[in-house]
């Protein structure tokens, strides 16, 4: 069975008709996105659109990087893994697991231009409600530079409904991964709620000032966090996309900041 095949790849990244490597270049662009592949609200001429549109940004808008949240219908897989074999992409994702009646899974997907190394998956332990229902968590992938560092990535999604659950699970997320990491993805938490939370921490927003990405209650939701980076960013809401409740961000890492020589003793 096809599900059969894709479980046996959980926790794995795939290689399908894997390019000659390329190291990454500076500017960086990666985008996240909620893309509400869920049972209540899946149409598969909407996912296809969503599909689509996440081929567009690799192939005509030089985008290296995808983020996905709430990837969890089988068929959202079925339709990606045609996407990303035949263009030469880098997928990984963690254990798909088939529960209860619509294969619910930590719903977290990242595709890359580039290989990726090192994936990692941590679950959350304190999920409640509908969240509870899920293997939600935040997976962790390393991929090459050019200069032979790692640009490390975290894409998350934290509860929802739940403040104080969320704000633990961001705590612990930030005092787990190491640093320096891009985090992304949906924390459904507001714009000062976040600024509260890392207050006084090695964490840095991407965006000043709020941004609207999750219209129906108009609130920013979205965000891309450096901790413990060192880097020149643009961050953007892509508004105009228009297929999920959610807005993407696109996070631009224009190029990382020179290290200021020390002063020699004299």
């Amino acid at each position: 069975m096809v599900w059969d095949f894709f479980y046996g790849l959980y926790c794995k990244v795939s290689r399908l008709d894997i390019p000659e490597f390329a190291p990454i270049r500076y500017p960086v662009r990666i985008i996240s996105y909620n893309i509400q592949a869920l049972f209540p609200f899946y149409n598969a001429e909407r996912i296809q659109s969503i599909l689509t549109y996440i081929l567009q940004q690799f192939t005509e808008h030089q985008v290296d990087i995808v983020c996905l949240q709430e990837a969890f219908e089988v068929d959202f897989y079925e339709r990606l893994y045609a996407v990303v074999g035949s263009n030469r992409l880098y997928i990984s994702h963690p254990p798909l697991q088939r529960r209860y009646y619509v294969g619910e899974n930590s719903g977290l997907v990242i595709i890359s231009r580039w290989p990726i190394q090192n994936t990692n998956f941590q679950r959350h332990d304190n999920s409640s409600g509908l969240c509870g229902l899920a293997n939600k968590g935040y997976q962790c992938v390393q991929i090459q530079t050019d200069n032979d560092s790692n640009l490390r990535i975290v894409n998350t999604h934290l509860q929802s409904d739940n403040e104080e659950i969320a704000i633990q699970q961001l705590q612990e997320l930030l005092w787990t991964i190491e640093e320096p990491t891009i985090v992304l993805g949906d924390m459904n938490l507001g714009f000062l709620m976040m600024k509260q939370t890392i207050f006084d921490t090695n964490v840095k927003s991407a965006n000043d000032c709020e941004q609207i990405t999750f219209p129906s209650e108009e609130e920013q939701y979205d965000y891309g966090l450096l901790v413990g980076c060192s880097m020149n960013t643009d961050f953007e809401v892509l508004s105009e996309v228009r297929w999920s409740d959610h807005y993407p961000i696109r996070l631009t890492i224009v190029c990382r900041e020179p290290t200021v020589p020390r002063t020699p003793p004299l």
